[in-house]
Formats: C-alpha cells, structure tokens, sequence
C-alpha cells in the first residue's frame, strides 16, 4: 500500500502500521543488501539503523501489536550480533580522533573488527531473510480490534506518555547524574525520534522536534561511548606491561576530561532554557498529530 507523507497520520491505525511495517522491511532489505555488496561501517551503521527503527516501530506501538508475536524479540537478537562490531568502530574512532597513544591495541581492535565483518557477512543476510517473511503479511502482526482513530492520533497520546517519562528522567539526571539513567534516558530519546520520524516530512512540528531529539540523544551517546571507553581501558591494565599501564593511565586522564566536559554541556544546556524548548517542541509535535 503506497501513501503520501500527508496522509500517513490520518489514516485508519491498521492501514497506517501496515505501510510502515512494510517500509520499515523494504529499508531493511536495500540496506542488507548494501552490506553485503560494500561491507564498510558506513553500510553496517544503515543497516543498524534500519533496524532499529523497525524495532522501535514495534516498541512505540506495542498497544497494537499481537502481544504473542516473537518477532520483536528475534529482531532484538540480530540486532545485538552487530553490537561488537559498532563498539570496536566507536573505540577505533575515539582512540582515532583524540590522539590515544595505544598502538598495540589499534592493531588488535582492528584485526577484531575484521574478524567481526567477515562474520556478519556470512550470518547477518540469512538471519534477517529468516524473519523477513513474517513481514510479508504485516496485518497479522496488528491486533485485530483496534480502535477507529487515525495513526497520528494513536502516535500523538504515545507521544504524550513517552514524552512525560522523557521529563521525569531528564530532571532526575539534572537533579543526580548518574551513568545508568543518562544512558537509559539517550534510548527514551531515541525511540521518541524514531516514533515521530515517519511524520516529520508532512509536519514541521514533528521535523522540529526529531531535530531537538537527536541533538538530545546525540550528547548522551558521547557521554556514554566515553564512559564504554573507560571502563574498557581500566580492564586492560590488568595483563599490560609498565608503559602500557603508563599510557592507559594517560588515555583515562584525557577521557575523564572529556567526560566531565560533555556531562556540564548537558546540563547546562538541558537542564535550564533548552531542556523546556524540547519539551516544548514535543508537545507542538502532539498537538499537530492530533489535529491531523
């Protein structure tokens, strides 16, 4: 079924789920099919992506998902088989971009790294052609008496709920930072980008607020690839020689800076004006869901 971007959010709830459903499944087969022919970690990074959002897409509207379908849950599984990979090319890139001086280490990961892609080569295109079908009928995956509303009136009270616990989690981090709740609040603002994503071409509101998520989720993700980083290196310690402790030590001094810089960002950036403006575009986002 083809619709416009326009009429996606006024459409009936089932009719609505099946067209994303099914291009959430379209993206995913281009961009496996792009791995598969480039296999660098640009196209790895798509297909995660591409992923992610189908998943997200079942997270956001689980009211009317079959609650016995195990397809979520699979596509969780082939998802976390690409984990490894997307950390050694966050550690390579950070050790990268800020000069860490561990060469030994550089070689290992890559050699890792190398190891990993020859594997999701060989596994990650069959996996997903094995829960692909379920797709193939995705009415079946929706219950069946769902209410007579339009998609975007069913997106904009999920987006009210989220939304809320969005708020409550951001001032619990402004009032204590701890590492948990900043990460577990990075995921709330990603699956809210992605729950509002499929109607931010038709509606400015939504563009503005997906735009606020992101810069949102994208702060908190550095926090936390740090915070990885860190407890990766402290490991290591443990089997290294006296210069390699030597120069751990200093990778840690340098990463501690940084993470204390990008922790003073976000709260000065959300836990004051800005973290208001994105609340604000959230609830704009609502209303015009609603209205549509």
């Amino acid at each position: 079924m083809e619709t416009s971007p326009q009429s996606l959010s006024q459409i009936h709830v089932t009719a609505g789920l099946t067209v994303l459903l099914q291009r959430k499944r379209q993206a995913i087969d281009a961009e496996c099919a792009r791995f598969v022919q480039i296999g660098d970690a640009e196209a790895l990074h798509d297909l995660r992506v591409a992923m992610r959002r189908l998943h997200s897409l079942f997270v956001a509207f689980a009211p009317a998902i079959v609650p016995d379908s195990t397809l979520p849950d699979e596509l969780r599984r082939l998802q976390k088989t690409t984990n490894h990979a997307r950390d050694l090319e966050v550690t390579l890139a950070m050790v990268r971009n800020n000069s860490l001086e561990l060469p030994w280490l550089e070689q290992a990961w890559r050699e890792e790294l190398e190891n990993e892609y020859r594997q999701l080569h060989e596994h990650l295109p069959m996996a997903w052609q094995s829960l692909a079908p379920a797709l193939d009928t995705p009415a079946q995956l929706l219950r069946k008496e769902l209410p007579p509303q339009p998609l975007g009136e069913l997106a904009a009270a999920l987006l009210q709920r989220r939304a809320k616990r969005l708020k409550k989690g951001r001032k619990g981090l402004c009032r204590r930072w701890r590492d948990k709740p900043a990460h577990k609040l990075r995921i709330a603002g990603k699956q809210l980008r992605y729950l509002l994503e499929p109607f931010s071409e038709a509606s400015p509101a939504s563009a503005k607020a997906v735009t606020r998520l992101k810069a949102f989720q994208d702060l908190l993700g550095d926090y936390h690839d740090i915070v990885v980083l860190q407890g990766r290196l402290k490991k290591l310690r443990q089997n290294a020689s006296t210069e390699q402790i030597k120069r751990l030590k200093q990778a840690d001094k340098l990463l501690k800076r940084q993470r204390h810089a990008l922790r003073q960002q976000f709260l000065n950036r959300y836990c004051s004006g800005k973290g208001k403006k994105l609340h604000k575009a959230l609830r704009q986002a609502r209303d015009a869901l609603a209205k549509q």
